[in-house]
């Protein structure tokens, strides 16, 4: 009898502990009820999905600590943080079609227009989604409906003739108030095959590009245009910078633009306007999304005497006047150049985020920084005309160089200047001696990439060759 007992007691348990772990398994697996939540699919990771939903991954994990405990697998269920006002499944569709409405999107997926500019951060109807990811409940089923172009002189009647549409339909599916409402250069919603692409780009636009279609903090946005005509003037916008188009000699209009590294993650407007010489005028919008970086965080000790308000914008106006004018031609035709010898030693990465003495993380990194002895040589990154050789409260002693189309490289805390203002210099010229001077812990270069204003990765510089070259046809 007492081996019958043992034996229906470890059954006993097998069957409790099965039970237990079972349970656990398909907590942690099973649809949440009542909050919105996404399908774990093969290769993700808890890094990539907070930063496809812009969530910071603390917010993440703490609403899912299995997670973080257990490991990821395909089929788990993770809740959303921060989005209580919808529930059920999420889900990333990517929209292949070239620069078309949200109102356009909401048709073409069955879906609320308000519900989908506030699951995704779009504040404007008037706003374009090029080549991006909408993130969108499941189970809309897509309609048939595609986007067609139309030219000035078109009608309801022959444009619904010509796609075998109703006319009334075609107004009433577009809220139109009427064929009066038809404006050229916005696409109409037609019923056929809803994988159909189209273009608003005007035909007197010979070439139109943005690279890359989403960029991160820290990194730089790119927007080529040429024209089958000579164009009078042209603007443009990337959230709030102001873009600067330079012409180049195969007539492309080029701008780059900086993206700050604490710019918040989510959706900016690309605006773009262009007037021709003959008087044509057209102008658009569109979303590119900002990621999330995947940056650092260090607390560094430094004079108290240095850490003011009045001393960085003593350093701001003296980086403004630097950069208040930049050549219009690209001075560079390579790949930048380390600033030193010895680029293994790294001591502090670009956009790690900085404590001083023990503060709020307030500050970042705009830079990278090698370290090495003083006295060691500092190298210049790329060709380019110096702008600034003196000194500066936090950078210490600084050279600037400008490299043209609004880019400019920095070293700062140097012990010797070797160049000055005006002098032109070449990839890889000896232009200084480090030092630990201005806001230093010890002997290192400082090294800065700016463009348009903004600092940016200078890593990116040395392994890529920017800007982008895009072969035009």
């Amino acid at each position: 009898m007492a081996t019958r007992s043992n034996l229906f007691k470890s059954f006993l348990l097998v069957l409790i502990f099965g039970f237990i772990f079972s349970n656990v398994q398909d907590t942690y697996a099973e649809e949440p009820e009542n909050e919105a939540y996404y399908v774990v699919q093969a290769g993700d990771s808890l890094y990539g999905i907070a930063n496809r939903f812009h969530i910071p991954i603390e917010d993440l994990i703490a609403e899912n600590p299995s997670a973080a405990e257990l490991g990821l697998f395909a089929g788990d269920s993770l809740i959303i943080p921060g989005i209580d006002w919808v529930s059920g499944q999420l889900d990333f569709n990517f929209i292949e079609l070239d620069k078309i409405t949200l109102r356009s999107i909401s048709r073409q997926f069955n879906m609320d227009v308000d519900l989908i500019s506030r699951l995704n951060g779009i504040s404007s109807l008037n706003q374009y989604i090029m080549g991006r990811e909408l993130l969108l409940p499941q189970k809309n089923e897509l309609s048939s409906s595609k986007l067609i172009a139309f030219s000035p002189e078109d009608t309801a009647t022959e444009i619904a003739a010509m796609n075998f549409e109703n006319r009334w339909k075609l107004i009433s599916e577009n809220d139109l108030s009427g064929s009066w409402d038809l404006v050229s250069g916005k696409p109409l919603i037609v019923d056929s095959d809803p994988n159909s692409e189209v273009s608003i780009i005007p035909e007197n636009i010979h070439f139109f590009e943005t690279f890359p279609e989403e960029v991160y903090q820290g990194e730089i946005f790119f927007n080529y245009i040429k024209s089958n005509q000579e164009i009078k003037s042209i603007e443009g916008s990337f959230g709030d910078y102001e873009l600067d188009y330079y012409l180049g000699d195969s007539g492309v209009y080029l701008s780059l633009q900086g993206i700050e590294v604490i710019l918040d993650p989510g959706f900016y407007p690309f605006q773009f306007w262009v007037e021709w010489e003959n008087g044509d005028i057209f102008a658009y919008e569109y979303l590119l999304p900002v990621l999330l970086g995947d940056y650092r965080y260090e607390i560094l000790i430094v004079d108290e005497d240095l850490t003011g308000i009045d001393v960085g914008l003593e350093e701001r106006e003296l980086l403004q006047t630097a950069m208040s004018s930049t050549s219009q031609t690209m001075l560079w035709n390579d790949k930048f150049a380390y600033p030193t010898s010895n680029p293994d030693y790294v001591t502090s990465l670009f956009g790690t985020r900085r404590s001083l003495n023990y503060s709020a993380y307030d500050y970042f990194h705009g830079g990278i920084d090698y370290g090495a002895d003083t006295g060691q040589d500092i190298y210049a990154a790329a060709d380019g005309v110096v702008v600034f050789a003196g000194e500066m409260p936090i950078r210490g002693n600084a050279t600037m160089i400008d490299h043209g189309l609004g880019v400019f490289s920095l070293y700062g805390h140097q012990s010797q200047f070797l160049v000055e203002v005006g002098d032109i210099i070449t990839r890889e010229q000896l232009i200084g001696l480090i030092g630990s001077t201005g806001r230093s812990t010890g002997p290192h270069v400082h090294w800065e990439v700016w463009v348009n204003g903004i600092q940016t990765n200078p890593i990116k510089w040395v392994s890529l060759d920017y800007p982008y070259m895009v072969e035009i046809p």
